[in-house]
This record gives C-alpha cells, sequence and structure tokens, in this order.
C-alpha cells in the first residue's frame, strides 16, 4: 500500500514524516547520508568550524562595541550551557536576551533570574503581545503548511518571533553576533551564517526566514508592516545584519558536565530537566503534528540523538544516577506511541483539567504503562497535567481541534 508507514530500520523516522523517504535498504535519508561520515570526518568538520567560529569571536571582540554578543537565553540548559561558554571561556561582552510569551513556564523565568545574576552578565527582556502571539501562532497552524513549514511549525513561528526580534535588537545595539543553542538537528545548517552573506542574499531577494517572513505579513497585516516584526528590505540591507552562531552543532557538549557546572552556580541540574523549563504549548503543538504527520514535532532531533548517541529530551527526566543510560530505537518508538495515544485520547474524549475524574486519569495512566515504568510518577504526572490544558490552549488560539484541517497540499 502506497500509504502505507514504513519505519527506518536504524533510526525512528518513517515515510509519514516531512521530508523522509525510506530507501530499498529500510534506511531513511537522514540514516544513509550519517552513515557515509566518518567519526574523523565529522571530527575535522567540528574542529574547522570551531576554528572559524574562535576568529569570529576574536574579531567581534576588536570592535571596541557595548556588548560583542546577543544570546538568545530561554532560561533552559542548552542557551544556558551556551551563555556561560560565550562569557567565561571566550570572554565576550554578554547581552542575554528573552522572549517572554505566554506560555513560558514559571521555571524558566525563575531561571533566568538567577542564572543572568549567577553569571553577572547583563540581560534584556522582550515582552510580546498578546494578540500578536495568538495571531502568528493560531494562523501559522491552521494555514503553515501552506508557507513550508512541517511538523514542528508552532515551535518554528515562536522561534522566528524570538529570533528576528533578537536580530533587530542586535542591530539596534549595534552587536555583530547572535549565539544560539541549537544543535545541528535543530537548526538543519553548519552551525554558522555570516551577516554578510546573508544581505548579499536579501539583495537577490531571499529573505533571512525564508517564508516565515510572508507568513507573518499574511497573519498580522498591514498595520504590523512597519513594526518590529515587518520586513522592510530597504531599512535592512542599509543596516550590519548580524552573523548568527548555533555552537552545539559542532562543540563537544555533554549535558551532564554542563549540569554540574550549573550546580556550582547555585543552580539544581532539576530545574532543567525538560518538563519543568521553557514553554507549555509543546503538547498541542505534538498534537497537531501527530494529527497531521504521526509524528511528534521534535522526532528528527530524538532520531538524530539516536544516531549520534546524544541525549535527548527523555533521558533528561531520569533520575540522575541513571542520566547515562541511553534510551534504544525500540524504547523511543514505544514511548511515542504512548505519547502520541495521551494525545489522542484526550482530544478525542474532549477532556481537561476541570473534568477529568478518576477513571479518566486511570485511563490515562493505562495507556502510558511503560513511560511510568521508565519515568517514574512524578514526571508523568507532570506530564499529565501540561497534558490535559490542550483545550485550554487551542481555544486561546482560536483552533477547533475537533474539526482541524489536516491536509498539507
Amino acid at each position: 500500500m502506497k500509504n502505507e508507514k514504513e519505519i527506518c530500520t536504524q533510526c525512528i523516522l518513517h515515510s509519514r514524516v516531512p521530508e523522509v523517504t525510506i530507501g530499498e535498504d529500510g534506511l531513511c535519508v537522514y540514516c544513509r547520508i550519517s552513515n557515509h561520515l566518518t567519526e574523523d570526518m565529522i571530527k575535522q568538520n567540528s574542529l574547522l568550524l570551531e576554528t572559524k567560529m574562535e576568529r569570529i569571536l576574536k574579531k567581534a571582540g576588536q570592535l571596541n562595541r557595548p556588548f560583542d554578543v546577543l544570546v538568545y537565553f530561554s532560561g533552559g540548559k542548552d542557551s544556558t550551557y551556551i551563555l556561560n561558554v560565550m562569557k567565561n571561556k571566550y570572554k565576550m561582552r554578554v547581552l542575554a536576551y528573552s522572549m517572554i510569551q505566554p506560555f513560558v513556564t514559571d521555571v524558566a523565568q525563575e531561571n533566568m533570574e538567577k542564572i543572568v545574576k549567577a553569571l553577572g552578565v547583563e540581560a534584556v527582556k522582550f515582552f510580546i503581545k498578546e494578540e500578536i502571539f495568538k495571531k502568528m501562532i493560531g494562523f501559522g497552524i491552521i494555514h503553515g503548511h501552506k508557507y513550508g513549514l512541517t511538523e514542528w511549525v508552532g515551535c518554528e513561528i515562536c522561534g522566528f518571533l524570538t529570533k528576528w526580534v533578537g536580530i533587530k535588537i542586535a542591530m539596534s545595539f549595534g552587536i555583530p553576533l547572535v549565539v544560539d543553542g541549537m544543535d545541528y538537528a535543530q537548526s538543519g545548517g553548519g552551525g554558522i551564517t555570516e551577516g554578510e552573506k546573508t544581505l548579499i542574499k536579501m539583495k537577490n531577494g531571499k529573505k533571512p526566514f525564508g517564508r516565515i517572513h510572508d507568513l507573518c505579513n499574511d497573519a498580522l497585516g498591514a498595520e504590523y508592516k512597519t513594526s518590529i516584526y515587518g520586513y522592510n528590505e530597504e531599512e535592512l540591507l542599509q543596516g550590519r545584519y548580524p552573523t548568527q552562531l548555533s555552537p552545539l552543532c559542532f562543540l563537544d557538549y555533554d549535558p551532564v558536565y554542563s549540569f554540574e557546572k550549573l550546580e556550582s552556580m547555585g543552580l539544581s541540574y532539576k530545574q532543567f530537566k525538560s518538563l519543568n523549563t521553557n514553554c507549555e504549548l509543546l503538547y498541542l503543538f505534538d498534537y497537531i503534528s501527530m494529527k497531521r504527520y504521526d509524528c511528534d514535532s521534535y522526532i528528527k532531533l530524538y532520531a538524530s540523538g539516536l544516531r549520534q548517541n546524544y541525549d535527548t529530551i527523555e533521558q533528561l527526566e531520569l533520575d540522575r544516577k541513571e542520566h547515562k543510560k541511553r534510551l534504544s530505537r525500540e524504547e523511543m518508538i514505544t514511548l511515542l506511541d504512548e505519547y502520541k495515544n495521551v494525545l489522542f485520547y484526550v482530544i478525542d474524549n474532549n477532556i481537561d483539567e476541570n473534568t477529568t475524574g478518576e477513571k479518566e486519569k486511570n485511563n490515562l495512566l493505562d495507556l502510558i504503562k511503560f513511560s511510568r515504568q521508565l519515568f517514574g510518577e512524578d514526571t508523568i504526572d507532570k506530564l499529565l497535567d501540561r497534558v490535559l490544558k490542550m483545550h485550554r490552549q487551542a481555544d486561546y488560539l482560536n483552533i477547533d481541534l475537533q474539526n482541524l484541517d489536516i491536509r498539507t497540499t
């Protein structure tokens, strides 16, 4: 059958995931590419990129500006790690920048306050108007596929808002570099995007974030064209567009070591477990992605972690003594299947935090037996608490989950 789901025999990607094909050998396109890369090739490429970054950082430090680097700072483990590296390893003058949207968790905001104080860096927060956030996310979830967005549409739009405002702030302060905590699977690139090359592409009609700029324009309307969210090519070409760095694409990064560094600053690693930090909307985004593509929003990230043997989000929920445990392909598939069953049960049965009784909770727990065994009851309680908010979140974004259009062409 043409539409029958085929799962890669090496990782967890399957044929319904956008941009994924399964070959006659049973491998997805990403595994076939990965299998041709030797460990030495990866090390050499990483070394070249690290050397290039160090030259860029040195040049930025000689410009004698108030700040050398703007770091996108979410209050999570990756952005904290990068903030620490830029400040203390490379001795850069850092500005930590955070976008505060309506669903940023209290823990994330608490982390932001503690970390900038512990590291002794200056920081700026940008509080996005709820009207803007609702329009962009709601419109993007419904229509994003028409603009080329795929399984992680919600996070990609939120990420665009964060990064685009950050770039505008960097340009206004004359900051030559912006740095994020994305790895190769998240960034989809090599880790360094030079500002001068971005300007050349703009002159040739290519916008920095592609068609998301068009989505933004259509979602917000003409009145926002001259706002910080708008795209004004003439204005941008007159300024100095910052170079973007994603150091986790090529630097060695051990989460356990980074947790130890956090604790040396007086911060408990438990604050950085995945269900504690960042955004509560992920579960709603995952439901929509599973409805359309039968996959989690971050399935490519999980697959990359499995392929390259590094920690993915799930490992961070394990007890610290077990942190080095690597989830197998079969375990990941089981976890994602259980997660999907929970999301669909909540939506299909129209239940939320106010209508879930003991019977409904027991039914949900029965759907995630392996997850409970692996992660424990505390993590599962947090998961269910977040999942049961999906209906309220969809109402906030004006999305009808029962009649969601799942066509993507």
